[in-house]
């Protein structure tokens, strides 16, 4: 039986990536380091937005661009796991495990609890290290040994999207951090993790229009949105 034409061969189905989750992590102006707040920032915004900044992959990377992006990834199976077993009424599991996704990669890469109790003081940042390190799997020991309670209903998604490269859904939510205790722990930690920034949405898009910030087109559009719909952190 001859073959039918290459035309008329149905091509395999593209696989979806996995979904992805960004945060969005505002806290009060004043209480960000000075040394880790954006040069200069010319927003008129009262808070500022925390950004994990990375390295360059490879040698013609290197620039005076610096690489940035919210906290977030894609969603584990652990993340769904945990999700599962933490359901309540009417709760939808990718629903939560977006959130879970949002609360455990920004400990791990920005090393601040948004929502939910802190580990103790003596054990953070050798605890943000295993997490690094081990992955999502160790994320439900590291609740259970320590106690902690996530809060992921403090988190409000803030937008949606669909990347055209591989399908993705990529959900944004947006916190606030809960104190200036809190943002004093904010350190980057992860393999390509050169350190955190803070910036206003006007002066991180001010940033990028000039050259010395890349941003993805996601960020752009979020920092946007928060420019224009929330000049003050109290709302």
């Amino acid at each position: 039986t001859p073959s039918p034409p290459a035309s008329a061969v149905a091509a395999p189905p593209m696989q979806r990536a996995p979904p992805r989750s960004l945060l969005a992590v505002l806290c009060p102006r004043d209480w960000a380091a000075e040394d880790c707040r954006a040069h200069g920032d010319p927003g008129k915004e009262d808070y500022v937005v925390c950004f994990i900044c990375c390295s360059a992959e490879s040698a013609s990377e290197q620039s005076n661009v610096v690489k940035a992006s919210f906290p977030g990834g894609e969603v584990d199976p652990a993340d769904r796991a945990i999700a599962r077993a933490n359901l309540k009424d009417s709760e939808d599991t990718i629903r939560l495990a977006l959130k879970i996704t949002a609360l455990r990669r920004t400990f791990e890469s920005a090393g601040m609890v948004i929502a939910g109790n802190a580990p103790p003081s003596f054990a953070r940042e050798e605890l943000q290290k295993i997490l690094v390190r081990d992955g999502a799997l160790s994320f439900h020991a590291f609740l259970n040994d320590w106690g902690i309670r996530l809060r992921p209903e403090v988190l409000a998604e803030l937008a949606y999207f669909v990347l055209p490269s591989d399908g993705a859904d990529v959900h944004v939510f947006v916190a606030r951090v809960p104190d200036a205790d809190e943002v004093s722990w904010a350190t980057a930690c992860g393999p390509r993790s050169e350190s955190l920034l803070w910036a206003t949405p006007t002066g991180a898009l001010c940033m990028h229009e000039e050259g010395r910030l890349e941003l993805a087109s996601v960020q752009r559009y979020v920092l946007a949105e928060l420019a224009e719909q929330l000049p003050s952190i109290q709302g």
